[in-house]
């Protein structure tokens, strides 16, 4: 039996359809003013310190909770199908990870579809990763990347091309690392 949260997502996500079904769609604005999955926003916790950044040229926020590891870089790529979500619909959850994690997170507000059709998502993700490491000088050993729906696929994506580019996720040769963080 799902739990009341559950049931109250499936709520959400079955009036949405009957609504969608009932009245003309809404414009990709609107749908990015009132988007929050399953229905509801959670805000970030207050004890969170929030700071706008620019990530490798990518607009982005680090998020970071009371005793998180300011060396320590959680990589946090939201979902949205490509077209939705911010600091606004995700940071909650990006801000819980690194709280149970005791990182700071990087949040990246990557470039969204249909505006900027690919590969214009993944060049900002790309960039945010690549930004602690020059900017900051921290290792790859130091960052992680996590990302939920599509930025989870983000997450991976980056892995992958930074596997095939040769670079290291940490400072010693390429093949010795990105396997272990896999």
């Amino acid at each position: 039996m799902p739990s009341q949260a559950m049931e109250h997502a499936i709520s959400v996500f079955r009036d949405r359809r009957t609504a969608r079904t009932s009245q003309d769609r809404p414009t990709l604005e609107e749908q990015r003013a009132g988007f929050a999955p399953a229905g509801r926003l959670f805000p970030i916790p207050d004890d969170v310190q929030v700071t706008v950044v620019g990530a490798g040229g990518v607009p982005a926020s680090w998020l970071m909770a009371p005793l998180a590891d300011p060396g320590r870089v959680l990589l946090f790529v939201h979902s949205g199908g490509y077209q939705l979500g911010s600091l606004r619909s995700h940071g909650e959850l990006a801000a819980r990870l690194g709280r149970a994690s005791g990182m700071r997170v990087l949040f990246p507000e990557y470039r969204l579809a249909p505006e900027h059709p690919f590969p214009a998502a993944f060049e900002d993700v790309l960039a945010s990763w690549r930004w602690p490491r020059t900017d900051q000088d921290l290792g790859a050993a130091s960052l992680a990347a996590a990302g939920d729906s599509v930025g989870g696929g983000f997450a991976v994506a980056l892995l992958v091309a930074l596997r095939d580019a040769g670079e290291s996720s940490c400072r010693q040769p390429p093949s010795c690392c990105l396997r272990k963080s896999i």
